[in-house]
């Protein structure tokens, strides 16, 4: 775990990601010249996660409880909303054009990977004993955009852009419930892997020689494999007494959004260089990439023996970002 965490520190360290170098806002002496303009930086954010995986789904608790009698459902935390809070990086290189009309992107982003556990006690009626609950999660994403710039003003400048995304996202929850001799173990895992066309508009209004306002918006829809595995299991000291496994894998097309909104200050460190920094705050939406854990517990519904399909849910990740880059003429 240590040497992973020291590599993703120095990828970190090392990656380079575009940096808005719009057409009009390049310094006034680079808007006339013919050579082209390489950006590079490096983006670190701290990310805020949510998975969406409990929609309420009438019987799916009472019939859990049914089946292990006692307020643990209700309080377990498998069936609660899962979020989590990790630090991330964010990896580009742009080059514009010499027209300084045209450019090409490349994005990377990474949460680095992160586990959370917690413990506490559960004390009812028919239930009296402790749950233990370990998160683990990873997100990846990628795009390449080609880019067009449209010529407004020296003060306002606009981006339209079109390429291909891609995502990688995975969940795992472990829980384990407690109570005497009885033991009731239930482990939720989610798998998505998608890649699909993306369109991206951008902006950047001038406050004054070095300071500007940008944005982005970007729109996306990925196609790819989407697995979700659940395995519920009840012990006891004489052994296993049951255990119900779900399995559902299968194509599908996940429509999103992401963008940033931010404050870009750029510096002349030579007549062909220029550094600069942004602070913001950007985020992404991934609509039905996920699977909702509930239905993989319906199992339990009817006929214990019986696998049900899964439904579609979200996830989506915000936070705010500081990213230092360079520019070269």
């Amino acid at each position: 775990m240590l040497n992973k965490w020291l590599v993703n520190s120095a990828v970190m360290a090392i990656a380079i990601c575009s940096a808005p170098a719009f057409a009009n806002l390049l310094p006034e002496e680079w808007q006339g010249s013919d050579s082209g303009v390489l950006s590079i930086s490096g983006e670190g954010q701290y990310f805020m996660q949510s998975y969406n995986l409990l929609d309420v789904n009438e019987g799916v608790v009472d019939n859990f409880q049914d089946f292990f009698p006692g307020n643990v459902a209700e309080q377990y935390p498998l069936f609660n909303h899962q979020t989590n809070d990790s630090w991330g990086y964010r990896a580009n290189i742009g080059y514009l054009f010499p027209s300084h009309e045209w450019d090409i992107r490349g994005t990377y982003t990474q949460i680095l990977d992160s586990s959370s556990t917690q413990s506490f006690s559960i004390a009812a009626a028919d239930f009296s004993g402790s749950v233990d609950q370990k998160n683990i999660y990873d997100f990846q994403a990628a795009d390449i955009t080609v880019g067009f710039f449209f010529p407004f003003a020296d003060w306002f400048d606009l981006r339209v852009g079109a390429g291909i995304a891609f995502a990688d996202i995975k969940q795992k929850s472990t829980n384990t419930a407690v109570a005497g001799s009885e033991v009731i173990k239930s482990t939720f895992e989610n798998k998505y892997l998608g890649v699909g066309p993306k369109v991206a508009l951008e902006a950047a209004f001038a406050i004054s020689q070095n300071l500007s306002v940008v944005g982005d918006l970007g729109l996306f829809g990925l196609w790819g494999p989407s697995k979700a595995t659940t395995s519920l299991l009840e012990a006891s000291p004489v052994g296993l007494d049951n255990e119900f496994p779900n399995v559902e894998d299968n194509s599908q097309f996940s429509p999103g959004v992401d963008g940033k909104l931010a404050l870009h200050y750029a510096h002349l460190m030579t007549d062909n260089s220029r550094w600069n920094i942004e602070l913001g705050y950007r985020g992404a939406y991934y609509s039905d990439a996920l699977q909702n854990e509930a239905d993989g517990f319906d199992v339990l519904r009817n006929d214990i023996s019986h696998s049900v399909d899964f439904s579609n849910t979200d996830y989506y990740n915000s936070g705010p970002y500081l990213s230092i880059g360079f520019e070269f003429m």
